[in-house]
């Protein structure tokens, strides 16, 4: 089925549309998401291959984390030629998993019993983990925005999005310290 669906729906939809985007000097960026058909850097480049770069990646860590990805390894393969858009936004992998394992189709709310929650960045992976996504993103060249998407239902969105930007911010200055610019 996933085959039928690789090419009887996305490339044709994907082939039909990046031209006209490309016309428009328009580039097109896709989420991995576990539930799309782009949820990884494989399903991606498959895609990119049949498109060409007018599509690009809209890489979310949080997502890989859910997956059991590892968010440095996927943005060393990708490069900043195949990154066009990054989110910080993190993923707490809860106890639940342990048992169920990290496929989880639950609706995000309630929180309660998932095995994982989306959180601030560094209530996931550490701060010295961001550190390293920001390392890696500075030596693979991608010099542009990391959006802070939050989706925490457990905290209020201010003190959520101000931890994550202490900790994006503490991420960059640490990383300029270690690679000049």
């Amino acid at each position: 089925m996933l085959e039928w669906q690789w090419r009887e729906r996305v490339i044709p939809f994907w082939k039909e549309i990046a031209p006209l985007a490309s016309a428009r000097g328009i580039r097109l960026c896709v989420e991995n998401h576990g539930r799309q058909c782009v949820f990884n850097p494989d399903s991606y480049l498959r895609l990119r291959d049949a498109i060409g770069p007018t599509i690009g990646m809209n890489l979310d860590p949080s997502h890989l984390i859910w997956m059991g990805g590892d968010p440095v390894a996927a943005i060393r393969a990708l490069g900043a030629e195949n990154i066009y858009h990054f989110h910080g936004k993190d993923t707490r992998i809860e106890p639940q998993a342990r048992m169920n394992g990290t496929l989880d189709t639950r609706h995000v709310v309630p929180v309660s019993g998932r095995a994982w929650n989306f959180v601030p960045l560094g209530h996931g992976l550490s701060r010295r983990g961001w550190l390293e996504i920001v390392q890696v993103l500075r030596e693979v060249g991608y010099n542009d925005v990391i959006s802070i998407e939050n989706e925490d239902y457990m905290l209020e969105a201010k003190a959520a999005i101000s931890e994550s930007v202490d900790v994006l911010r503490f991420a960059i200055d640490e990383s300029v310290r270690r690679i000049p610019v």
